[in-house]
């Protein structure tokens, strides 16, 4: 029910007739219609956001595929130059700023929902350590991260690239609260056993509470307590804790600070997205968070996930310590240049001899040239004129054991 002062109403008048016809008063009514006016301003909330979601993800695309390049030629030069010289770290640094922008990039595809939802089994704590080596290289020197793994292994299914976006997010904005100052980042993972009151209070207790429960308590002496979304039937969690020393939140700002571009933040200093897809990440991963807050004490945020059995197969990232080198034609189909220069470039290095065009059709006529003999495996990317589908049925059309990969643009890995 509104507040008082808050009531929508609407006036009806009609006119009061005598029997002859004639005008004897007005009778005016009014409505409350703060409970429909409430649900259309949500409907043009939601499809503001659709829209502002559809153009990121269109720009994020766009970048993707500058970012793409310059990342890969960048990769060129750090493997040409001597480790000891002065050129070889500028080449890392840019390395470094280009996987930060890389962070940026995945934070605004899962705002739009076009992010990828491959799920997997993995052990959080090498992501969280990768993720610490990135958060270290971006905040200030006058900032200090400290931690504390209660746990050697923590097997979880999701999505490794989301989930250190995660603690990215949580701890650029841990950072925030010192305002410039000194400060210090405890950052901890730890298991927490499904009879854990901590779990007990964040179960959902109505089906749909899930993703929709934002649940504020007071906590003795003068703290608050902000509890986000909802556990399913799980037992126990994998909880990752992100806690500052810095001045709290106030109670007005708590409430709000998952919420789509809400910002405390000046003009042109924050988006409001760090936290909102925070939020959306965490959701998706079937988890929920707590955050424990008082005004001049510090803030910490947990975040829960729920443990994958042991027996899930865990898998940790690529080994690509020796890159692997080989020999034959492949064909490369992508409608942007620099991203096909590097592709091309990069296979060369590898030993390969590379066909490549801005369609199938372009492709497939430089490929007709004469070449040495050898396997022919055809790499199509997302382009407009000829579908990857399309180039590799004809692949195998002219050489029937010809491996085909077919990859889309819509984000960096």
């Amino acid at each position: 029910m509104p507040t008082a002062g808050k009531f929508k109403t609407t006036n009806l008048k009609a006119p009061i007739l005598t029997a002859e016809g004639e005008v004897a008063g007005i009778c005016s009514f009014y409505l409350d219609v703060t409970e429909s006016k409430l649900l259309e301003e949500q409907l043009q909330q939601a499809q503001k956001m659709e829209a502002v979601g559809r153009l990121a993800g269109g720009i994020a695309h766009d970048f993707n595929n500058l970012l793409g390049a310059m990342m890969g030629f960048n990769a060129f030069l750090m493997q040409d130059l001597d480790k000891s010289t002065p050129q070889h770290n500028y080449s890392s640094r840019i390395d470094q700023a280009g996987k930060r922008a890389k962070q940026l990039v995945a934070q605004i595809l899962t705002f739009s929902r076009m992010g990828p939802t491959e799920r997997k089994g993995f052990d959080l704590v090498p992501v969280v350590d990768e993720a610490l080596n990135l958060l270290r290289g971006s905040l200030p020197a006058s900032t200090r991260i400290v931690t504390n793994f209660g746990v050697e292994r923590a097997p979880v299914v999701g999505n490794s690239g989301q989930l250190s976006q995660v603690l990215m997010n949580l701890g650029v904005n841990a950072n925030d609260a010192f305002d410039g100052g000194d400060g210090q980042i405890a950052i901890s993972i730890d298991l927490v056993s499904g009879d854990d009151p901590v779990l007990d209070a964040l179960r959902s207790k109505s089906p749909g509470e899930q993703k929709e429960r934002v649940e504020i308590t007071d906590v003795k002496p003068r703290g608050q307590q902000l509890l986000v979304g909802a556990l399913g039937g799980v037992s126990d969690c994998l909880r990752i804790s992100v806690a500052d020393d810095g001045s709290g939140i106030p109670s007005d700002v708590l409430a709000s600070m998952f919420d789509s571009f809400f910002t405390t933040k000046e003009m042109r200093k924050g988006t409001g997205l760090g936290l909102s897809v925070v939020r959306t990440i965490v959701s998706s991963h079937e988890g929920a968070m707590r955050v424990s807050t008082a005004e001049g004490e510090g803030t910490t945020v947990e975040v829960y996930l729920p443990s994958a059995d042991r027996s899930v197969e865990l898998r940790s990232g690529d080994d690509v310590s020796a890159i692997p080198k080989g020999h034959g034609l492949v064909l490369v189909i992508d409608d942007e240049n620099d991203v096909a220069d590097m592709l091309s470039i990069g296979l060369e290095r590898l030993g390969y001899e590379v066909a490549v065009g801005r369609d199938g059709k372009e492709a497939w006529k430089s490929s007709a040239r004469p070449r040495r003999t050898g396997a022919v495996p055809s790499s199509t990317r997302s382009c407009r004129k000829s579908a990857g589908s399309t180039s590799s049925a004809r692949s195998r059309n002219i050489a029937p054991t010809c491996p085909a990969s077919c990859v889309r643009a819509t984000a960096i890995r």
